[in-house]
C-alpha cells in the first residue's frame, strides 16, 4: 500500500500547535483585502470572472452595501464554513472600504475559531481510541 494511503491522526499536542500556524493564514485574507481595497477594476475583477466568482460577488456586493454588521456576518460565516467563499468575501471587504483593523480581527477571531475546533476535534478522537488507519 502506498504510503499516502496511510495517513494517521496528529498526537493531540500536535493538533493544538497547527491551529496557530493556521490561522497565520489571515494574511492571505489581508492580500486579497489589498486587492480588493487598491486594485479591485484591474486586478481583483479579473481573477473573481477567472474563478467564476464576479456573479456571487456582485450579489454579496448589493447585499452589504455599507453595512458593517452584515459584513461581519459574512466574515464569520466565511471564516467558520467558507459559505460564502473567503476569498470572494475578503476582496469584498476591500472594496467596499471597511476597516483593516476590523477586518483583521474578525478573520483571526472565525479562522482561529475554526481551526482550533479541528484541533480539538482530532484531539478527542485520538484518545477516544478512533483508528486512524484507513482500511
Amino acid at each position: 500500500m502506498c504510503s499516502l494511503y496511510r495517513w494517521r491522526w496528529p498526537a493531540p499536542a500536535r493538533a493544538y500547535r497547527f491551529a496557530p500556524v493556521a490561522t497565520i493564514s489571515t494574511l492571505g485574507g489581508i492580500a486579497g483585502y489589498a486587492l480588493g481595497y487598491f486594485a479591485f477594476d484591474r486586478l481583483a475583477k479579473p481573477v473573481l470572472a477567472f474563478y467564476s466568482k464576479l456573479g456571487a460577488f456582485e450579489a454579496l456586493q448589493a447585499c452589504v452595501h455599507g453595512d458593517q454588521q452584515m459584513l461581519l456576518m459574512l466574515l464569520t460565516t466565511s471564516g467558520l464554513a467558507h459559505l460564502p467563499p473567503i476569498k470572494v468575501v475578503t476582496i469584498l471587504a476591500g472594496a467596499v472600504h471597511v476597516g483593516l483593523v476590523f477586518f483583521v480581527l474578525s478573520c483571526i477571531i472565525a479562522r482561529g475559531a475554526r481551526f482550533f475546533a479541528l484541533a480539538c476535534c482530532v484531539a478527542m478522537a485520538r484518545r477516544s481510541g478512533i483508528s486512524s488507519s484507513v482500511a
